[in-house]
């Protein structure tokens, strides 16, 4: 699931003296929260057609947040801020892995997916010194366990005799088309508050 765009607009100054100038970052996950989702969902952003989950300490850079005042050949003291404007996209995604709890998140839950800070971190090494991006109401995303059942018909292909002698990888000893007409149906089985709905297809 992937939520609106989100459009930001970003100013940024050399307020701790690096005149050559640095680009600016998201730090994903500053508060280390990721780990207690469930393991039946992740969370994570989606910048310039690319998706990263959330993982603490990891960077994404995002482009310059000063440059060098040139004078001769150094760099003046302070670097020259930029502004500049992004767009990111928050994205929700079910990992497959088995339903625990009954599907139900955290209710306080409030989690930080990202800090915009230079080259060097975190802002004195803590969370919330610089623009972070807070999501809370996942507990309002419900999940249900589904065990799916698939059957084919026919549900057995004659292919003869084949020598086991002849077996290597790669080769392919004997091939049959599927039978015509084919027919398969699937079942999917879920659990909601102690009740079990089935969906045929």
């Amino acid at each position: 699931m992937g939520l609106q765009p989100i459009t930001a607009t970003f100013s940024c100054e050399d307020t701790d003296n690096f005149p050559n100038g640095e680009s600016a970052y998201f730090w994903l996950d500053p508060e280390n929260k990721a780990s207690s989702l469930p393991d039946f969902i992740q969370v994570g952003i989606t910048y310039n057609g690319i998706d990263y989950l959330l993982q603490n300490k990891k960077s994404v850079e995002i482009g310059p947040a000063t440059l060098c005042d040139k004078s001769g050949n150094t760099c003046k003291s302070p670097a020259i801020g930029q502004t500049f404007s992004l767009v990111y996209q928050v994205y929700i995604i079910s990992t497959g892995r088995r339903v625990t709890g009954e599907g139900k998140i955290d209710d306080n839950l409030k989690l930080s997916l990202f800090q915009v800070d230079g080259q060097g971190g975190l802002r004195n090494g803590t969370a919330g010194a610089n623009y972070n991006l807070f999501i809370t109401g996942l507990n309002r995303i419900r999940t249900m366990a589904c065990v799916p059942t698939v059957s084919i018909s026919p549900s057995e292909i004659n292919f003869g005799d084949i020598p086991a002698g002849n077996a290597r990888p790669g080769y392919y000893e004997k091939t049959r088309p599927l039978p015509s007409p084919m027919v398969w149906s699937s079942r999917v089985t879920a659990v909601i508050a102690d009740r079990t709905y089935a969906c045929y297809v």
